[in-house]
C-alpha cells in the first residue's frame, strides 16, 4: 500500500510539473533575435503550447533587426497557431491581414512564400468551416 501511495505521489508531481510548464509565462530576452523567437515559437507550436507560441511570434515582430520578411513570417505563424488551435475565425483574420500587405505599394519587397501559404491556409479554413 505504501508503495502504491508513493507511486501516486510521484505521478502527481510529474503531472503537476508538466501542467505548470504548459501554463508558465514565456521569458524572452532583449537579446533574442526575430529568427530565434520564430524558431522558439515554432517549437512551442509543435509541442501544443499555443499561447506561448503566439507570444514568441508577437515578440519577433518587435525586434529592432526585424524586416518585412520576419514580420510576414511571424504573422503567418500566428495564423497557423490559431488554425492548429482550432480557432479558425482568428486564423482567418490573421491570414487575410497578411494577404492585405501584398496589396500595399511596397509589396514586391515581401517574400512571396508567405502569401502562397496564407492562401492555402484560407482554403483549408474554408474546407473546415464550410464557408
Amino acid at each position: 500500500m505504501k508503495r502504491l501511495f508513493s507511486l501516486a505521489i510521484i505521478l502527481w508531481a510529474i503531472v503537476a510539473g508538466i501542467a505548470s510548464c504548459a501554463s508558465a509565462e514565456v521569458v524572452i530576452s532583449d537579446n533574442d533575435t526575430a529568427s530565434i523567437l520564430i524558431q522558439r515559437g515554432q517549437e512551442a507550436l509543435d509541442a501544443g503550447y499555443y499561447e506561448a507560441a503566439i507570444q514568441y511570434f508577437e515578440q519577433a515582430k518587435t525586434r529592432p533587426e526585424n524586416d518585412r520578411g520576419y514580420e510576414c513570417n511571424a504573422e503567418y505563424e500566428i495564423g497557423r497557431t490559431y488554425y492548429k488551435w482550432g480557432r479558425y475565425a482568428e486564423a482567418e483574420e490573421c491570414f487575410k491581414a497578411l494577404l492585405a500587405k501584398y496589396d500595399e505599394p511596397d509589396a514586391e519587397a515581401l517574400p512571396v512564400e508567405f502569401k502562397k501559404l496564407a492562401e492555402v491556409e484560407l482554403q483549408n479554413i474554408s474546407k473546415k468551416t464550410g464557408r
